[in-house]
């Protein structure tokens, strides 16, 4: 009798074994990384890639050195800021602003180069530059940039500012916002909705009567993530009369974002719209002004 109770007892915590192994290799579990199979990037790798690398040699191969700490590389790096390809000067600012040694001296240059060079090709590269390193040191350096001569100048600075994320950076936007050339009031929109510490919710607003279709549009988005309520007259003549439908779509999109009940008439004449993206628009906005 006790001998039947102990099989019995061995068969139960074999069958538990068996069970509980089983569980755990499922198709759906995940295979732990090993990490000892990942190529390091050496200095000469990086040394070659950085003269004669495709972009997607040097993205490769700065990824791998993202721990090696070669202080000879960084001069081999550091003329990618200024590459045509706004992937490899993306992962050559990555790859320097993790150097523990020389960043501080290629962030120092950068913000002579933004500030003073005469060439508005690297005044804007050097922009983006800072703004990749995400160092609130070079905030001051963007702001000063987004008065540049150079709209391209501009365009990166505000750019580079939304990266760092510095509230200090909000009054560059806001005049931005009222730049006399489009590409800078695209970007300083966009930035408008991302920097932290931008509230001039007003500026936005005047951007409903730009010129441009694509600065309407994206105003329109913007006053929907601010649920600007004050905008909602604005936006229900756009969601109405704009002549351009990506326009009246992101018009009636915002007043759905926004959902107050003033926007309502503005969002069931566009259950008529001509367009059907523009009426797919209103049918959602109802639904959230209804929540």
């Amino acid at each position: 009798m006790a001998k039947n109770s102990i099989r019995f007892a061995l068969a139960s915590v074999a069958l538990l074994g068996v069970l509980v192994g089983g569980s755990t290799k499922g198709k759906t579990d995940e295979v732990p990384a090993d990490f000892s199979k990942e190529v390091v990037a050496t200095p000469e790798a990086i040394q070659n890639v950085a003269l004669r690398g495709a972009p997607i040699a040097v993205w490769e191969t700065l990824e791998h050195g993202e721990q090696l700490e070669c202080l000879d590389c960084i001069a081999y790096v550091k003329p990618l800021l200024f590459d045509k390809d706004a992937r490899v000067r993306e992962i050559s600012a990555w790859w320097l602003r993790r150097r523990l040694f020389g960043y501080a001296e290629v962030a120092l240059e950068m913000r002579k180069v933004v500030e003073a060079d005469a060439d508005p090709a690297r005044r804007a590269a050097a922009a983006n530059a800072l703004g990749e390193f995400m160092d609130p040191g070079g905030t001051k350096f963007l702001v000063k940039a987004a008065g540049d001569s150079a709209p391209a100048v501009r365009v990166a600075a505000l750019k580079g500012l939304q990266r760092i994320n510095d509230p200090e950076g909000a009054p560059a936007v806001t005049t931005g916002l009222g730049d006399g050339d489009v590409s800078v009031r695209k970007a300083a929109v966009e930035v408008a909705t991302r920097l932290a510490g931008f509230k001039d919710v007003t500026a936005v607003a005047k951007l409903l009567s730009d010129p441009d279709a694509a600065v309407r549009g994206k105003a329109a988005d913007a006053l929907g993530v601010f649920q600007a309520k004050g905008s909602v007259a604005g936006l229900a003549a756009l969601a109405v009369t704009d002549g351009d439908e990506d326009v009246r779509v992101d018009a009636v999109n915002a007043l759905g974002e926004i959902g107050d009940a003033a926007g309502k008439s503005a969002i069931e004449k566009a259950l008529n719209d001509a367009s059907p993206r523009v009426r797919d628009a209103a049918r959602v906005a109802n639904l959230k002004l209804a929540l």
